[in-house]
């Protein structure tokens, strides 16, 4: 019986044999007289003007093949530091291209067009970015204070995943201390409607497409993306002074494109619609009325471009990517007319506890990444 004290690794050599010498092969890359006669035949040999001499091995002659090689193996010594220094170069440019296409297939905006595993985050960035449809009968939820939160309405925000839902029961309807020894505290309403039909909701991609053709046919709707005293101006966008990531790129890409005239890139496109996304339903509060009438004109261009190529909202993308949330598939709905009222219910303090234990556990196990 073989034990785990029986197996070993062993490496067998050749009598002889040391390190850097090779048996048929000269330190300067030429083959010695026993090479010659290996690969050449019986009678072959190095001649005092450093030529060799025919072998005497089968049809007595070297083949082209053979002599090609006798070539190729002299230029190699010959070249040995060319070489060398060749082989280093190429690797320094090899390892620089790696780097750059690794680079280049980033999260949030770079080529997105490579194999293995930028790939697959490509995959996963755009299922999870991608337009979604919402089939009939799905309740689409929110939370407010106002039990007519959607109605008489043109937009709001909402969710329909479970997990979606637990998440903004828990983060966005939090029991706050201070209310509770004011004795102010009462949680939010959870408002549901259902959907009459199945419903296509724009994703990022889809979404800046339909905003970039209207920037193109709407000069007072481009002239609000890029004007900086306009979208840029909101007041929730500039979110403590440019900290949040989606105005700083927004922002920089508007100063690019001021700096140079040129067309927005498809990459632009996106960076200017986070920014869209993120302010345009917002048009009432902390704004003077100018803006909130002009947030309300330009929301309702896109809604009707929304429409036209047959979405009933957006995905929500900033509470994906920035901020607490990170929620799966959050949702800005523009068509009331795809919705009737299912329910108005007033949330308890356990339906937040228990959201948020689910919420825990979803986060801890990676099924929340997963749904």
């Amino acid at each position: 019986m073989i034990t785990i004290n029986d197996l070993y690794l062993a490496h067998h050599g050749i009598k002889g044999q040391k390190w850097g010498v090779r048996r048929y092969q000269n330190s300067d890359g030429s083959l010695t007289n026993k090479g010659l006669k290996r690969y050449y035949g019986a009678g072959a040999k190095h001649r005092p003007d450093g030529s060799t001499s025919k072998g005497t091995s089968g049809s007595g002659s070297f083949s082209k093949s053979s002599q090609a090689l006798q070539k190729t193996g002299q230029f190699l010594s010959d070249h040995k530091r060319e070489i060398a220094i060749g082989a280093a170069v190429a690797g320094g440019a090899l390892a620089t291209y790696g780097l750059h296409e690794a680079y280049a297939a980033g999260t949030h905006g770079k080529t997105w067009n490579k194999s293995g595993r930028y790939a697959q985050e490509f995959a996963d960035y755009s299922k999870k970015f991608g337009d979604k449809t919402i089939k009939k009968d799905t309740i689409i939820r929110t939370l407010s204070m106002d039990p007519n939160r959607t109605k008489d309405t043109d937009v709001f925000f909402a969710t329909y995943k479970p997990e979606d839902v637990d998440r903004y029961m828990y983060r966005f309807n939090k029991v706050n201390i201070n209310d509770i020894k004011n004795g102010g505290f009462k949680t939010k309403l959870s408002i549901g409607n259902k959907l009459v039909e199945d419903c296509e909701f724009a994703g990022e991609e889809s979404g800046a497409k339909i905003m970039a053709k209207l920037m193109e046919s709407n000069t007072d709707f481009r002239d609000f993306i890029m004007d900086p005293n306009r979208m840029a101006a909101h007041p929730y966008a500039g979110k403590r002074h440019e900290r949040w990531k989606g105005f700083r790129e927004a922002n920089h890409t508007l100063k690019e494109l001021q700096k140079t005239g040129a067309k927005p890139t498809e990459e632009q496109y996106k960076h200017l619609y986070r920014l869209f996304n993120y302010a345009m339903p917002l048009s009432d509060d902390n704004m003077d009325f100018k803006m909130a009438r002009d947030v309300t004109r330009q929301r309702q261009k896109f809604t009707d471009a929304l429409k036209r190529d047959g979405y009933a909202g957006v995905l929500d993308i900033n509470d994906s990517l920035y901020g607490g949330m990170r929620a799966n598939a959050p949702i800005i709905v523009l068509d009331q007319s795809k919705l009737i009222p299912d329910h108005v219910k007033q949330t308890k303090v356990r339906d937040i506890v228990a959201a948020s234990v689910r919420d825990a556990g979803r986060s801890v196990s990676g099924k929340y990444a997963q749904a």
